[in-house]
């Protein structure tokens, strides 16, 4: 798997189509989900991309970088379906969290997790912040963090 990491402004347009159709796939259509999935963020984002060895996307997430609070954010974190189980969604935060200690201004990562992936994100170091789960596009969700700094 080889990762890749874009501002948007870097994003060609076939990159930008395809990840923009598996977000859909996974956070819409997989996940009964209607929302606004194109929220004007991505803009603003770093847009990691996983891709296997025929260019095809087989993992996504994008990130934030706050420097004037030290803080990064991960998120829409996915995995295309038929290759869940491989282990790509920890190498995809690995690949992220590793990317994100580059920065010398970043001390700690946040998420907002499904909270049905506590223990995912739990095995990469990600300590809950909140017990109680709240709803987010009306799925289950806890804030985790990780200090890197």
């Amino acid at each position: 798997m080889d990762f890749q990491f874009f501002p948007f402004t870097d994003l060609n347009i076939d990159i930008l189509y395809k990840l923009l159709k598996l977000r859909q796939e996974v956070f819409i259509i997989e996940q009964n989900c209607i929302y606004l999935d194109i929220d004007d963020l991505d803009q603003q984002a770093i847009h990691v991309i996983g891709l296997d060895e025929n260019a095809n996307l087989l993992a996504y997430c994008r990130i934030f970088l706050f420097k004037e609070n030290g803080i990064a954010k991960i998120g829409r974190v996915l995995v295309r379906e038929k290759q869940r189980s491989k282990g790509l969604g920890k190498d995809l935060m690995r690949e992220s969290i590793n990317f994100i200690k580059t920065k010398p201004f970043i001390e700690k990562i946040e998420i907002e997790a499904q909270s049905y992936l506590k223990d995912f994100y739990n095995s990469l170091n990600f300590i809950a912040t909140t017990q109680e789960k709240y709803l987010l596009d009306a799925i289950p969700h806890i804030k985790m963090k990780l200090q890197i700094n």
